[in-house]
């Protein structure tokens, strides 16, 4: 059988005994191309997730089906053009929240205070929250917890002030004893923005506490649930057209899902961004780590080439080798990103109030797999095709025929147009637009062009600086303009 006629399974045989004496090389190729391929499965399966979840808990992140948000409580009109437009059977929820002045005795038994952000609750009527879940300890109604002046604090109120649930402290005129404490609240969606600690009080003790004063800045929320076959919409429609205040707002729980989704979203973008980033440091990695494999396999490429073997055959084995290294590592990119699913929601628990429970999704997964093996496609293409170029009169030529030259120049521009077209489909694809992905990519190419001039100027400064008396600094300056270095690359 001639070389050019060679099929998988011999192929596959060559590929492993060249494989053999480059294990750590080998091994840098696969981490180079999973680091990356890890990072976009770790993006996309999160952002899938997060998405999903908030698709399924949209009415608890509002605590309602609508809600009325305004800086100034609603008229007496606008709450009776509201409960004789909707249902009967509809609930209505008046919440007030701004920040107070908390004052205690610390430890030391000296008067201290601390800024809080407070949630008012009425404890009569119906029960807060509509939909969610409201979670403390003890696990009592939070209407029960509020009664008598009491406060359900967060915990870092325990940790900033050294009070133990069942002491008391002072908001305003009155004093509320810490009967419990918050873990979790589900209109509450982030908890990496706040000015203090979390404090639940019931309406009746800010009415006595003071606190409330002509210029007050206060928050008013009216929840609303509404009976279950009642249009979404209309409900709406009805609400926005009977305010007489403007500058409230009216939203449902499917405004909440659209806006968090979006930002979602953006956050997904930027953070696949920086994950093509990563994937492509590797794929510089991956080009480097077959330029120098190849580079020592010349000869051997000279010995096969004058035992018949042709350029295709050739190109044919190595390329089946990077593609088979990219495989793997792109299976453990996949492996490493889906682990990393499991380690963040822990690590968010204190960031965003939803229940994430991670599962594994094909596509995000079949997206990376694609991308590190055409990440690996991409980059390992002119290395190998300079390579297998070589001539078997390279035996007698070798300290003068200099790697550079191997390839016909078309053949470069071949390389270097399919690098481009490539680069440009994948990050495309990857910011799922043709705008974004073009603008990313320009800024990519700009940035690389200018890190390029900075590296050949400075490596111009450092061959002009005299030479050092040191034997060390002298070999580790003259390594920096060896030929066929890489200090330009890295």
């Amino acid at each position: 059988m001639k070389p050019s006629q060679l099929n998988f399974r011999q192929l596959f045989g060559l590929v492993i005994a060249e494989s053999r004496g480059a294990k750590r090389r080998m091994l840098f190729f696969v981490l180079c191309i999973a680091i990356g391929v890890g990072a976009v499965m770790t993006v996309k399966s999160f952002s899938n997730l997060v998405g999903e979840t908030i698709q399924d808990q949209s009415k608890g992140l509002l605590s309602a089906d609508l809600a009325i948000k305004g800086s100034w409580e609603q008229s007496q009109k606008d709450l009776e053009f509201q409960r004789s437009s909707l249902p009967a059977e509809t609930e209505f929820l008046f919440i007030k929240e701004l920040h107070g002045m908390s004052q205690f005795k610390n430890p030391e038994g000296k008067q201290a205070s601390l800024i809080t952000e407070l949630k008012a609750i009425p404890i009569n009527g119906p029960q807060y929250p509509f939909y969610g879940e409201f979670k403390s300890q003890p696990e009592k109604p939070l209407q029960e917890l509020l009664a008598n002046k009491g406060a359900v604090v967060d915990p870092s109120f325990l940790l900033k002030t050294g009070l133990k649930q069942g002491e008391q402290f002072f908001l305003g005129k009155i004093s509320l004893r810490i009967n419990g404490v918050v873990l979790s609240e589900p209109d509450r969606i982030s908890r990496a923005f706040s000015i203090g600690p979390r404090v639940f009080i019931s309406r009746a003790s800010l009415d006595e506490s003071g606190l409330v004063q002509p210029g007050s800045r206060v928050k008013h929320r009216t929840l609303i649930k509404l009976p279950q076959n009642f249009d979404l919409e209309k409900a709406q429609a009805l609400l926005e057209r009977g305010l007489t205040d403007k500058s409230t707002s009216v939203r449902t729980y499917k405004d909440m899902q659209s806006s968090l989704s979006s930002s979602i979203e953006r956050m997904g973008q930027y953070l696949g961004a920086l994950g093509v980033i990563a994937l492509l440091m590797g794929g510089i990695g991956v080009a480097m780590i077959v330029r120098t494999f190849m580079a020592q396999k010349l000869d051997t490429l000279a010995i096969l080439n004058c035992l018949g073997a042709s350029s295709r055959t050739l190109f044919k084995i190595y390329l089946l080798q990077s593609m088979l290294m990219g495989l793997a590592g792109s299976l453990l990119g996949v492996s490493l990103g889906f682990s990393l699913t499991f380690l963040l929601p822990p690590k968010m628990e204190g960031l965003i109030n939803l229940k994430l429970d991670p599962v594994f999704y094909w596509v995000p997964a079949l997206q990376s797999l694609l991308l590190g093996c055409a990440t690996t496609l991409l980059f390992c293409m002119w290395p190998l095709i300079r390579a297998v170029k070589t001539r078997p009169l390279r035996l007698f030529r070798r300290n003068f025929e200099e790697e550079e030259k191997q390839g016909a120049r078309w053949e470069g521009w071949f390389a270097s147009l399919t690098l481009g077209l490539g680069l440009a489909a994948m990050i495309c694809w990857q910011a799922e637009s043709i705008k974004r992905g073009l603008i990313f990519l320009s800024a990519l190419v700009i940035s690389a062009g200018v890190l390029a001039l900075a590296s050949f100027f400075l490596l111009k400064l450092l061959k002009a600086l005299p030479q050092s008396g040191s034997m060390t600094r002298r070999y580790g300056m003259s390594n920096l303009r060896r030929p066929n270095n890489q200090a330009t690359a890295i």
